[in-house]
């Protein structure tokens, strides 16, 4: 499994940073025309840097498909959207917490440690009279329909974990778009989450070359 320590390895392309070497002349420059105060300044100047180290650092984990850095920094990219777009963080602070409660909440015999406490079924084989067994729910997550946009069951894209005990093969995510849905194994989860990854990232290309458009038109 590859590391941070590896980047070493790479090409020189691929640990330049992303962000361009201008930026911070030209932030300085305007904050000093503005008379900003020094510490304002040192302080740009050390946000920038910490943007391009990430950058960097992010791309690494992502070519190299480090699986034991790779959910950290796409946490850490969600949160910097978030800030960036100007959005509270509330909704995340309030998932992470409901993920620590479900989590002790399910330490419990027959259940998994994702189980969400009182949804998961118990039901029986053949009817009233056979064994009981689980059908466990896990985490749910939905990606919301943009404005102005329509789609069937208002779902673009969800996702949500699950198994049964009389399933073979252990959990599975259910992956819907619009009610089309398919059994995802990790193998096949796997494929999927690369395939987002990819086109979350032409997205931020496409988000840095309109706001970079944008900032020449009103320069």
């Amino acid at each position: 499994m590859h590391s941070i320590a590896q980047a070493s390895t790479a090409t020189p392309s691929d640990q330049r940073p992303s962000i361009s070497p201008q930026l911070i002349t030209t932030v300085v420059a305007a904050l000093t025309a503005s008379d900003a105060a020094p510490a304002i300044i040192t302080e740009a100047r050390r946000m920038i840097a910490t943007g391009q180290v990430h950058e960097t650092a992010s791309e690494v984990v992502r070519k190299q498909d480090n699986e034991s850095l790779r959910e950290f920094f796409a946490c850490l990219d969600v949160i910097i959207g978030r800030v960036v777009d100007h959005q509270p963080l509330t909704p995340l602070v309030n998932a992470a917490e409901h993920v620590t409660q479900t989590a002790a909440a399910d330490r419990a015999p027959g259940h998994y440690p994702w189980c969400q406490p009182g949804q998961c079924t118990n039901l029986r084989y053949d009817g009233d009279g056979g064994e009981p067994y689980f059908e466990h729910v896990g985490p749910h997550v939905d990606l919301p329909l943009p404005d102005g946009m329509d789609c069937d069951h208002n779902e673009l894209l969800s996702a949500e974990l699950g198994d049964a005990d009389d399933a073979i093969g252990g959990p599975l995510v259910s992956f819907n778009s619009g009610g089309n849905g398919v059994l995802l194994d990790p193998d096949d989860l796997t494929k999927v989450i690369g395939d987002l990854a990819a086109f979350t990232d032409s997205l931020r290309a496409m988000h840095r070359q309109m706001t970079a458009q944008q900032a020449e038109a009103t320069a």
